[in-house]
């Protein structure tokens, strides 16, 4: 393999100031891919499509609801919002080979790379952070609903779920793109005297790097989430006298919250590997190169294996909601019926009075069915 031709001044401030680059020797690693497919990355880009269909069907079935939209209906929309937005910017990244972007060739547009690279690794750290606040609302919403039943109707009716809603969504996009809105934070040491290409070129020359305001929030998000539960799980035992004197709304909320347990384990799981990954390069880069460029050889045949975590995720979401989530299922067969509708021909319509009232009563049950939790 042929060492790739490489601006030393790109590594000197994306990597840090305190490394002499006089003395290195990189080690030779094919930063851009041979110009094959690899079966991992082949494997990343179909799981991603499917998730991406896979969300999009449950978002379109959950249009379909009955009824009146409640509070943890809007979350998990959200929710399958933020895994299909996920869906898509691991795609792009898959597609494109995107965090190889950083390693620019000869005659390659660097500005354009450094550009592309900044944006796409803003959008999935905006994607990781809204999955991760909508978990959180959701926490809060089960916490309400059984610690101040009483309260739950005011706090969590539609204006103030949508309020949430758009600040769980504006919020991830804010520390997603930080990078880009604190260009005043101090430059590395080596980059103080450097001519900048762009934009780009410069927010990726500063200190700051919105690794840490991920890792801020995903420690806060999951010490509200373990103080949530935990009051939830002591309230229901605590006090079983609610079993029995409110059993349907019990049951409901119960089945609510194992539901979102099940997705916040399926998230820690999917996503634990990656944040440590990102957490590790974070913290090498600012030590000495050497140590970087060898764990980025490691983590650069690992990260298509870690986005078929993320894209599994996104896979398993809607999944446990057509599994544990009955207006789903309901929603999902009206689906399945409406495609068949449009699949017969358009003569068929001499149906017999029998065969009309058994369809008409097999909707009737379908769209009068009462909601009993997520």
């Amino acid at each position: 393999m042929e060492d790739l031709p490489f601006d030393i001044s790109f590594y000197e401030y994306t990597f840090g100031n305190k490394t002499d680059f006089s003395n290195i020797t990189f080690p030779n690693i094919d930063f851009r891919g041979n110009g094959s497919m690899r079966i991992d990355r082949l494997i990343a880009i179909i799981l991603c499509i499917v998730a991406i269909i896979a969300n999009a069907v449950s978002l379109f079935a959950i249009m379909q609801f009955k009824g009146t939209f409640t509070a943890n209906k809007q979350l998990v929309t959200s929710l399958l919002m933020s895994d299909l937005f996920i869906s898509l910017c691991f795609l792009t990244a898959s597609l494109t080979n995107n965090n190889n972007f950083m390693f620019p060739v000869e005659g390659e547009d660097e500005g354009k790379s450094i550009c592309i690279y900044a944006v796409v690794e803003a959008l999935m750290i905006s994607g990781q952070l809204t999955n991760l606040l909508n978990l959180a609302a959701m926490a809060l919403d089960h916490y309400i609903a059984i610690n101040i039943p009483l309260k739950h109707s005011y706090l969590m009716d539609r204006r103030h779920v949508g309020i949430l809603i758009a600040g769980v969504w504006v919020l991830g996009s804010l520390c997603g793109f930080s990078d880009f809105l604190l260009p005043f934070t101090p430059l590395y040491k080596n980059c103080r005297n450097q001519k900048f290409l762009n934009y780009c070129d410069t927010i990726k020359c500063t200190m700051f790097e919105p690794n840490f305001v991920l890792f801020a929030v995903v420690i806060l998000c999951l010490f509200e989430m373990v103080f949530l539960y935990s009051q939830v799980f002591i309230t229901i035992y605590r006090y079983p006298q609610l079993q029995t004197r409110h059993a349907p709304n019990i049951r409901r909320n119960n089945k609510g919250l194992v539901t979102t347990i099940i997705i916040l384990l399926s998230y820690i799981i999917c996503w634990l590997p990656y944040c440590l990954m990102e957490l590790t390069m974070t913290i090498v880069s600012a030590t000495n190169l050497p140590d970087m460029m060898n764990y980025y050889q490691i983590s650069q045949q690992a990260q298509y294996y870690l986005y078929n975590l993320i894209a599994l995720n996104s896979i398993f979401d809607p999944l446990i909601y057509a599994i544990r989530m009955p207006d789903m299922q309901n929603s999902y067969r009206r689906l399945l019926r409406m495609c068949k509708c449009k699949k017969r021909k358009p003569g068929m319509h001499h149906i017999s009075m029998m065969d009309r009232k058994s369809t008409t009563s097999g909707t009737v049950i379908v769209d009068n069915a009462t909601e009993t939790g997520v």
